[in-house]
Formats: C-alpha cells, sequence, structure tokens
C-alpha cells in the first residue's frame, strides 16, 4: 500500500522584524517552515509581501541582504509538497526604518517685496518611516528657529536675501535637504528728496540739486523744470551714478542723480517761482516717483518801507498801527526797536493804548533773513501841554531869582507870573522857550508871598506851579 500523502501546515519565521535602511545590520532572513504534513520537505516556496507574489525559491530562506524602505511589508509563505501548496499562515510585518525623503523649496509669493512677508514652503513628499513631524531650517550655515514646513519672513529687507536649505527630520536623522536663493526687489523710493523749497543767491554761478532713489531692479531718473524735461538742455547738466546695496542702511540698489547749472548763463528772473523735479521710472514692482521743489532765487532784505515816516500826535490818542514791509527771499524776520531794545516782533507795530509823553522817540524796524538785513526808522513826536516846576536863588548882592522851568512839546512860548494871585507886569522878567526867570530886589518888602507861574505852548497851558517866598536869610 503506498504511504499517505498529505498537504503541508507552514510558518514563517523572521529574524529581525525591524531593522534601518543603511545600517549596519540591515540582512533580514525570512524562514518558511513545514508545521505538519507529508512529505515535510518543500520542493517550491511562494514568498509574499502584503498578500502580493514578490518570489518563488526552491529553498526555504529568503534572505535580503540590504533591506531598504521598499521591503517593508506584511510576508507570507506558501510551501509546496506532493500533495500540493498549503494554506499560506499569518503573515509577519518587516519594518524598514529610514530618512525622509528629498525635500523642495516653493517660494508661496511670486516676489519677495522690500518690507512686505513671503513665505518658503518645505515641500517631501516621503516623510520617511516613522513620519517625519519636524524640519530643519538653514540660512548658509546658520541654523534658524522654526522647525515646521513653512518658513514666513517678514519683513522682507536686503539681509533676507541668501541661501536658503531645508530638510525633514525624523528619528532615524534627517532626509536630503534641498536649497534654495531668495533674491528679493524694492519698488522706486526716495533715500533723499528735493527740500519743498530752496534757492541761491542771485550772483551765484554754480548751482547743485542732488536726489537718491532705491530700487530694484534699477530704475532711471530724469529731471524736470517747470514740468519740462531737461534731457536735452545745453545749460542743465546731470550725472548719474549706481550704488550697491547697504545692508546697514537696509538699502537695495539705488540710483542718484546730480543736476548743475551755472546762473550766469539765464536771466535772474527766470528763476522765480520756477520748479525743479527729480523724476524716477517705474520698475516691475512699482510705479515711478517723484519729487519736486519750489525754486527762487534769493536775496537780502531790501525796498524797505515803513507806512509812515514822520508822526506828530497829541498825548491820549491811540495812534494807528504801523506796518513795515520789504522784498527779501527766504521770507524774513521783522523786530521794532527803540534805542536798541526790541519792543515787538512782526511786521506790524500796535499800539495797544493811548499815547503817552514818554512813548516818543525814534522807532526802527529791522528786517533780516540769512543773507542780510535792512532797517528804516519812523520818528513819533508825542504833542502835550507844559508841565513847570518853580526854583528859587539868591545873588550876592541879597536879590531874589525865580525861575520857572518847563517841559512842553511844542516847547513853551509864554510864561504867566503870579504874585499872590496877581499878575506880576512891572518886574522885570526874562523869557526863553523852556524857562521864565525873574529877578527880585531884596530890599523891597512888597515882594514877599506867593508866587505861581503858568507856562503856555500851542496845545494848552500847564497847571500852575508855585512857591512861598518869605524873608531873605540875614546877610
Amino acid at each position: 500500500m503506498a504511504p499517505s500523502v498529505d498537504p503541508q501546515v507552514v510558518g514563517l519565521h523572521v529574524s529581525s522584524s525591524v531593522v534601518s535602511e543603511g545600517g549596519d545590520n540591515s540582512a533580514v532572513s525570512l524562514t518558511c517552515e513545514a508545521i505538519d504534513g507529508n512529505p515535510r520537505n518543500f520542493t517550491n516556496v511562494r514568498w509574499y509581501r502584503n498578500n502580493e507574489l514578490v518570489n518563488e525559491t526552491a529553498e526555504p530562506v529568503l534572505h535580503i541582504k540590504h533591506a531598504n524602505r521598499h521591503h517593508g511589508g506584511n510576508y507570507s509563505c506558501e510551501g509546496r509538497n506532493a500533495a500540493g501548496w498549503s494554506l499560506r499562515p499569518k503573515s509577519e510585518e518587516l519594518v524598514v526604518h529610514y530618512t525622509p525623503g528629498p525635500s523642495s523649496i516653493l517660494q508661496q509669493q511670486d516676489l519677495a517685496v522690500k518690507g512686505r512677508a513671503v513665505t518658503l514652503e518645505c515641500r517631501v513628499l516621503d516623510l520617511g518611516h516613522p513620519l517625519s513631524t519636524m524640519f530643519e531650517w538653514h540660512k548658509g550655515s546658520t541654523v534658524l528657529n522654526e522647525t515646521g514646513p513653512l518658513l514666513h519672513l517678514k519683513p522682507v529687507t536686503v539681509s533676507t536675501q541668501g541661501n536658503y536649505s531645508c530638510a525633514a527630520v525624523n528619528d532615524i536623522g534627517p532626509g536630503p535637504p534641498s536649497y534654495f536663493a531668495l533674491s528679493a526687489v524694492a519698488p522706486p523710493s526716495f533715500v533723499k528728496k528735493l527740500p519743498e523749497r530752496g534757492g541761491v543767491l542771485r550772483n551765484t554761478t554754480n548751482v547743485q540739486l542732488s536726489c537718491l532713489v532705491e530700487c530694484h531692479p534699477l530704475c532711471e531718473l530724469e529731471w524736470l523744470r517747470n514740468n519740462e524735461s531737461l534731457r536735452d538742455s545745453i545749460v542743465f547738466e546731470s550725472k548719474l551714478a549706481h550704488h550697491r546695496p547697504d545692508p546697514r542702511r537696509n538699502l537695495f540698489s539705488s540710483i542718484s542723480s546730480v543736476l548743475t547749472w551755472n546762473m550766469s548763463l539765464l536771466p535772474v528772473n527766470s528763476f522765480d517761482y520756477a520748479t525743479f523735479t527729480c523724476r524716477s521710472s517705474g520698475n516691475e514692482i512699482g510705479a515711478g516717483v517723484s519729487s519736486t521743489m519750489a525754486f527762487r532765487v534769493e536775496y537780502p532784505p531790501e525796498n524797505i518801507q515803513i507806512s509812515a515816516v514822520r508822526l506828530e500826535v497829541m498825548e491820549g490818542e491811540i495812534l494807528d498801527d504801523l506796518v513795515c514791509s520789504a522784498s527779501a527771499h527766504p521770507l524774513a524776520n521783522y523786530e521794532w526797536r527803540v534805542d536798541g531794545t526790541v519792543v515787538a516782533r512782526g511786521p506790524v507795530l500796535s499800539f495797544n493804548s493811548s499815547l503817552s509823553r514818554a512813548m516818543g522817540g525814534n522807532y526802527t524796524c529791522v528786517v533780516m533773513n540769512q543773507h542780510g538785513m535792512a532797517r528804516a526808522t519812523v520818528s513819533i513826536t508825542v504833542l502835550h501841554r507844559p508841565v513847570c516846576e518853580m526854583l528859587k536863588d539868591y545873588t550876592d548882592e541879597g536879590n531874589v531869582v525865580l525861575s520857572c522851568r518847563s517841559s512842553a512839546n511844542p516847547a513853551a512860548f509864554n510864561f504867566s507870573w503870579f504874585r499872590n494871585n496877581d499878575s506880576i507886569f512891572s518886574e522885570t522878567r526874562e523869557s526863553n522857550r523852556q524857562e521864565s526867570i525873574i529877578a527880585l530886589s531884596g530890599s523891597n518888602p512888597n515882594v514877599y508871598g506867593k508866587y505861581s507861574c503858568i507856562a503856555a505852548n500851542d496845545i494848552g497851558a500847564s497847571d500852575p506851579c508855585s512857591l512861598d517866598l518869605t524873608a531873605l536869610p540875614c546877610k
């Protein structure tokens, strides 16, 4: 009787269930073992990974010398004897650890623009096994703090530019990095504008104006006078200069221009109220920019005038404002001075109260700018009635001299004397326009009494000034 033949029952043994790609112990052996059946020997063995046939051998051992990421999966086998193929046993997993795959860097914005934000994205199709959960960013040889797939750079500066790299990292290590050269651009922007206003002295021969514009890619500069291009002018000359980026000042490439001309080649008055403009072209990032200045020929104050030259006013009146005017550029400052002391600032001198006699005098308007000064003076005469005082003196002969002194504008022209309120007509009297003197005989007893004097001018009479004359002093 022939021996019975039974299908085999098999099992699978894996020498190492977890290995690392490229490691020192990356060799794996898978053994398909006969557990039951008759005969026990295999004539063929089929090998499956993830239920797909990968090989068929005569040997029960499958050797993988250098396991890589493609060898990982669930393995099973089938053995064959004379009875046929066995059933497949439960699969065994082979885990292959490996670093993440190659990365690539994508700039999310079309352009990295100065002052704005730009984002670099690190893309990795194969995150490795175990899966990567972090990324490593470098700028040049410097490790950056970002560990995610997005690197946000804000704001973009000159120093933002450079070579960046990124790689995905897992427990096994970093994957192959990718490299990206980031370059930035800048729209036209003034580094140095023209002043809003300016000019030069009218006797200046050579004049220069300059401007500086940052723009990357570079733009062009053009000068205009009164909105007309000076590109083809034979009087005005411009010189351009290109400047390299300056990281310290956060300046991208820039362009400057200096406009020069000789004032003597054109009429001086042709520059009154002229405008000069420095204008750039646009670049692919932004529109051009322009800066305009109002240009005038400058000169010191001249043609100074005051609204009045000489004034006579009555004491107690309120005087109209005095206005000082002059021609000057740049605009001048005004001061009003009396005896060297500044009493007001500005072109208008206002008298906010009625005039007193002390306010008479010479008022000087001083007009100043950085190129010089001019002066003009107005004389103010305050008219008032006299104020008198009476003095007495004695001569060696024993006579009495009484004097009546007057302060008045105009000067007093008449003095009236009184003794005991009676007008004196017979005594000798000497008069001038500021003082009246009478001499009294000391031997005449009738000279004693109360003396009064009243001074008068065209404005009016003074209040009486008085003195009591008693006995003469003894000799």
